[in-house]
């Protein structure tokens, strides 16, 4: 993310864009630059001491990234979900659906997933 479209730095121009607004643009990461962040993201997961869930937006992981907007890369997200999958712990369960992050139906399942895990945390006392 950068301030106004001129403050991108030269290496970077030539890549996705978009005018999230008059002060911030936005810049989209290519595939190994993702895997980069889905290793990161596998690190931080490591540490996780109780039951974990992951739940992974395959349709866009934002409002710029779903089918027919500027950001719109699988072939990038799915360097992210490579290498989450392959750094997590095995007990960390991934879920892939098939909505964006802003999909009604994937804001309830995330939530009701959240519901669940705190109520299994709560009765194991």
């Amino acid at each position: 993310m950068f301030n106004e479209p001129e403050t991108v730095p030269a290496r970077y121009r030539d890549r996705w864009l978009v005018r999230h607004s008059p002060q911030i643009t936005d810049l989209r990461l290519n595939r190994s630059e993702m895997s980069e962040v889905g290793g990161e993201v596998a690190r931080r997961l490591q540490s996780a001491k109780d039951d974990t869930v992951f739940l992974i937006p395959k349709g866009g992981y934002d409002s710029y990234a779903v089918s027919g907007e500027a950001f719109h890369d699988p072939e990038a997200d799915a360097g992210f979900v490579v290498a989450l999958r392959d750094g997590v712990p095995a007990s960390i369960r991934i879920v892939e659906r098939d909505y964006h992050i802003n999909d009604p139906a994937f804001a309830s399942e995330a939530a009701e997933t959240l519901i669940c895990l705190m109520q299994a945390r709560a009765a194991a006392g």
